[in-house]
């Protein structure tokens, strides 16, 4: 307000000085022309003029005056109303002033306040720590007290520990102790035992050429009495020649010839000696020849042996193999059903005195549906072969079958078909499309690898069991293949068991190995000896290794990142056409078989380059019907069509339940071996371990493993 009343004041002031300026002007104007008037009225204008011209400026004057009166007045009123205006402001400073000092009075007292309740607050604070820090440093002499019993304690159970490692240290150096006496006693065993084996083959080969020097010495022995009989036979003629010269004249001449007698006699005599000798000579070399010859055969032999190779006539080795060697690997029998039950059996049952007979019959699970056994040979082969023999029950539908291979029981490596044993409604010649293609049934598979029959003699639909067996070992096939996948057996009927059933009574399949041209080159052994180096190495890539898994004293080899894959490359150094080995694994948890994300699931897989070889998959248990999760003999799912039958599947846990545990149980090993044919290439061996779950849910080990290329 007051600086508002100063502005105001100020512009009063400048409108008065321009009114001022504006009077003065104008009288100075009036008195400008009044003079120019004069002048000019000296100039002769008319005095009329002057006058009327004076009056106006008279006016103008008077105009002016007022003018000059009613600023004056507007000035006078903006006096009085800057006045006022300042009086306002005067009062304004007043009351801001006084209510100043009401606020500074007020803030006053509130400091004052608030210092006493700074004051108090402190106190207050100070109290509470003192109280916290009594309390605490009660808390803290009585946790130093537990800490002092508690280390006390330790230290106590350290000592113990300490003593009771020492023995059981003590303990272990006993049993290690007895270990290597136990290995020494072992080494000593077997080395008597190979000494053994080498005095026996010794023995065996000095008794067999003692046996032909014994007839040498025989030989001479007859030769020898032959020589000492014609010796005495020389005599007793010298004999009789002394007798005779005693004889009469009349005897002379009989003796005479006599003597001529016995002298063609002592000269035949003696050359029948000497070629006796001759013979016995000659014979004993002949022995000694043999026998040295025999030697250096069986050293040989025993040498090949060794190898693993063929011994030949000609002193060499060889690694060929008699084209005919076949090696059987499916063997069902009345004798022995054991494979229709065995570790490798998926969705086959075997069922005793079916039809009222006394035969163990084996048999499909699922009906309808397919069952299968599955075989590992073990060996890379050329062909398969062999028969089986079946039994019908009901109308099965033979390759009329919703099922591509019909109904029946087909054999095959891998993804390939070997041969199909149809099964038909009837043998009964136009029995329908059900029956056998050879009575009117549907068209069999283009590929001919087939064979049908059914026992059902009657051209109507039977539901019970025929005792009548079907194929046999005259009805054999034989399928040129090379391979190293497993041979499976698969059991197809697409009706239930109320309206027809195949059984399998007996079956014989074998396989024809490849022949062998050249020895196996191991490139990968792999042991508790050497497992650091190998799984650390720098052909390693995701794996690392354990010591004393589970306390199990074992060294074991795992993937890194889980979920995940580890890998270990081997470099053959060499081209090769075949790969063969095995692995020895364990399971930690809930490995998930062929159900894992990965395409060969939780497994261990073998690869030459790109090329999978074999898969070692295992699965949640080997208990029946344990899920999805299982290996596929134990109802889990099936092994992709991508292994192409190139896989084993097994587990530790043989539960129906499973936990976060190692399963202290070995893998396959060397009675699950793998052989593989490849296209010649010289790449990298990998083992592949593959898991799709964190350690702490599932997990493969390594614990051995041999690879070898050829």
């Amino acid at each position: 307000g007051v600086y508002a009343a100063l502005v105001l004041a100020a512009l009063v002031a400048v409108a008065i000085a321009d009114a001022t300026a504006s009077i003065e002007s104008a009288n100075n104007t009036i008195f400008v022309s009044s003079n120019d008037l004069v002048f000019q009225s000296l100039d002769g204008m008319s005095v009329v003029s002057l006058v009327a011209l004076n009056a106006e400026l008279l006016m103008e004057a008077s105009r002016a005056s007022t003018a000059e009166s009613n600023l004056a007045a507007d000035v006078t009123g903006s006096l009085v109303a800057i006045s006022s205006e300042a009086t306002y402001a005067r009062g304004v400073e007043s009351t801001i002033s006084a209510a100043v000092s009401i606020e500074i009075l007020r803030a006053s007292s509130a400091e004052a306040g608030l210092a006493q309740a700074v004051i108090a607050e402190t106190s207050r604070a100070v109290t509470a720590e003192q109280a916290a820090v009594q309390t605490a440093t009660t808390n803290l002499n009585a946790e130093t007290l537990r800490a002092q019993t508690a280390e006390a304690s330790v230290a106590a159970a350290v000592v113990r520990e300490q003593s009771r490692a020492t023995a059981a240290e003590a303990s272990i150096g006993v049993v290690a102790a007895s270990v290597t006496a136990e290995q020494q006693r072992a080494q000593a065993s077997e080395s008597s035992l190979s000494t053994s084996i080498a005095n026996e083959r010794t023995r065996a080969l000095l008794a067999e050429a003692s046996l032909y020097i014994t007839a040498g010495t025989q030989e001479t022995a007859r030769a020898t009495g032959v020589e000492t009989s014609l010796a005495a036979s020389i005599a007793a003629l010298n004999q009789g020649l002394i007798g005779a010269q005693g004889v009469t004249a009349s005897v002379s001449q009989s003796l005479l010839l006599e003597t001529t007698r016995a002298t063609g006699a002592d000269s035949s005599l003696s050359l029948s000696l000497q070629s006796e000798v001759s013979r016995a000579s000659t014979s004993e070399r002949q022995l000694s020849s043999a026998a040295a010859a025999l030697g250096v055969q069986a050293s040989i032999s025993i040498s090949c042996l060794v190898q693993g190779l063929v011994p030949t006539s000609a002193g060499t080795c060889t690694y060929a193999v008699p084209s005919n060697a076949t090696v059987p690997i499916v063997v069902y029998s009345q004798a022995d059903t054991s494979i229709c039950t065995g570790g490798q059996a998926n969705g086959v049952a075997a069922d005793a005195n079916v039809g009222g007979t006394t035969l163990t019959l084996c048999r499909r699970v699922t009906n309808p549906g397919c069952g299968s056994i599955w075989i590992n040979p073990g060996v890379v082969y050329t062909q398969v072969s062999g028969y089986v023999t079946l039994y019908q029950l009901g109308s099965p539908d033979a390759f009329n079958s919703n099922y591509a291979q019909g109904d029946g029981v087909s054999l095959w490596s891998g993804n390939t078909l070997l041969w199909t044993y149809g099964v038909g409604f009837s043998s009964v010649n136009g029995a329908g499309a059900a029956a056998c293609p050879l009575a009117g049934g549907h068209a069999p598979p283009t590929n001919g690898l087939w064979s049908c029959q059914s026992s059902n003699p009657a051209s109507t639909a039977v539901s019970t069991f025929i005792n009548t067996p079907l194929f046999g070992p005259s009805v054999a096939f034989a399928t040129s293949v090379l391979s190293g996948a497993q041979v499976e057996m698969r059991f197809c009927v697409d009706e239930a068991r109320t309206n027809e059933e195949i059984y399998l009574a007996a079956a014989s399949i074998s396989v024809l190995p490849r022949p062998i041209t050249s020895p196996y080159t191991n490139i990968l052994t792999m042991t508790q000896a050497n497992i650091a180096s190998i799984c650390a190495g720098g052909a390693a890539n995701g794996v690392t290794t354990d010591t004393n898994v589970a306390s199990s004293g074992l060294t074991l080899c795992r993937r890194v990142t889980n979920p995940g894959c580890g890998s270990l490359y081997i470099n053959p150094g060499t081209v090769y056409s075949e790969v063969t080995g095995w692995v020895t694994l364990y399971q930690f948890g809930s490995t998930d078989g062929f159900s894992g994300t990965y395409s060969y699931g939780d497994s261990l897989s073998i690869w030459s380059g790109t090329t999978m070889l074999w898969t070692y998959a295992v699965g949640l248990s080997t208990y029946p019907a344990s899920g999805t999760s299982a290996c596929p003999f134990a109802g889990g799912a099936a092994a992709p069509a991508a292994n192409n039958g190139q896989w084993s599947c097994s587990a530790g846990n043989q539960a129906s339940s499973w936990s976060s545990t190692f399963y202290n149980s070995p893998i396959f090993g060397p009675s699950a071996p793998f052989a593989v044919p490849v296209a010649s290439t010289g790449a990298q061996i990998e083992l592949r371990l593959c898991l799709n779950e964190a350690a702490t849910n599932e997990e493969i080990y390594i614990s051995a493993a041999s690879i070898s290329v050829r």
